[in-house]
Formats: C-alpha cells, sequence, structure tokens
C-alpha cells in the first residue's frame, strides 16, 4: 500500500496482517478528492493545510498519514489493536512523521472521553463494519471533538443507512465503490 498524493505521495505504509481491513488506493483517493473540494480548494494551497486531523481506527495509519502527506499540521491516530499499533508507530517512524502524528493506544470510546486535545477539522473513522459507524457518528457528535465548520469523513458498509444529521454533523457527501461506502458530515459552523 502506497501514500496517494501530497509531499509523501508514493511512499510505501506497511500493513498489519489479520483482523484489518486497509482502506484501498481507489476509497482513499475518491475521499481525498471530494475532502478537497468539501473544504474549499485555493489556488497553490492544499484546503487542509494547517488542520489537526484525528484518525479513528487507525489500523496502518494510511488514512491519517494522507492527511499529513496532503497539508495537515498534526494528526492524532486511535487504534487499540497492539499489532496494529505497533504497524502504526513503525510507519510513523519510516515516513519521518513522529514530531507531528500522535498514536493514541486505546479505544475510540476511551479517546473521545478525553484523551485528546482540543478539536478536530477534520476527522476520519473506518470502524470495523459488524461495529456500525452510526454508533461512531453517535460518539462523535456527543464528544464534541469535531471543530465547528470541520469535516467528519466515515468508511462503511455500503448497506449500512446513516442519517442526515448526527447533533451538529450534517451529511454533505456520499458515495459508494462496491461494497464499501464513503460519508462525510460537516459540523455546523456555529459554536454549540
Amino acid at each position: 500500500m502506497r501514500v496517494i498524493a501530497g509531499a509523501l505521495g508514493g511512499r510505501l505504509l506497511r500493513v498489519p496482517g489479520a483482523g484489518t481491513r486497509p482502506t484501498s488506493g481507489l476509497v482513499r483517493g475518491a475521499l481525498f478528492a471530494a475532502l478537497e473540494v468539501l473544504a474549499g480548494v485555493e489556488a497553490g494551497r492544499s484546503p487542509l493545510q494547517g488542520w489537526r486531523a484525528l484518525d479513528l481506527y487507525a489500523g496502518s495509519g494510511a488514512l491519517g498519514i494522507e492527511a499529513l502527506s496532503r497539508g495537515c499540521a498534526e494528526a492524532w491516530f486511535v487504534e487499540r489493536a497492539p499489532a496494529a499499533l505497533a504497524v502504526l508507530r513503525q510507519n510513523l517512524e519510516a515516513l519521518g512523521l513522529s514530531d507531528r502524528a500522535h498514536p493514541c493506544g486505546c479505544t475510540v470510546e476511551r479517546a473521545l472521553a478525553g484523551r485528546l486535545p482540543g478539536r478536530f477539522e477534520l476527522v476520519l473513522a473506518d470502524p470495523p463494519y459488524a461495529a456500525g459507524v452510526a454508533r461512531t457518528l453517535a460518539l462523535l457528535a456527543a464528544a464534541g471533538t469535531v471543530a465547528p465548520g470541520g469535516l467528519v469523513a466515515l468508511e462503511h458498509a455500503a448497506r449500512e443507512e446513516l442519517p442526515e444529521r448526527g447533533g451538529t454533523l450534517q451529511r454533505v457527501w456520499q458515495r459508494a465503490y462496491a461494497a464499501t461506502a464513503l460519508t462525510v458530515y460537516a459540523a455546523d459552523t456555529r459554536e454549540g
């Protein structure tokens, strides 16, 4: 697996073994193309420039690393599986991202309950399909982790129906790629 684009485009990523489902290059490329449009592409500048990203159920860290490669200032990675966390740390070290990347070895519930500093302009989540992504959306809405005007990108099974709204999050984009779907929510621009 490789980083798709940005400063690290083409660099190899290690992938954890059994028990993880890495996001394909096609789906990652489509997701970040949509995020750049939704964030408002400016001439000569990445729309993600300077943003703080949060990668939930991070696995290898491919989504958060892609965000860093495309201009995010820093990223936090939440992964509870020790084997996946070890691969994630190896990827961050190999790519020279240790100063801007912060792995957190805990559950998503625990991270969202206070282990993360501040709010994030970009939240990426690829939960196990069996867990249901609607639950992750509800956790994010309740935690207040998304900055006003921020984006939340969820990867899920195409058969799973997601609500139009979750707290201050409004669905703004959705596409299916075979059995996988991507849904992006935007947070209200007002504090609340």
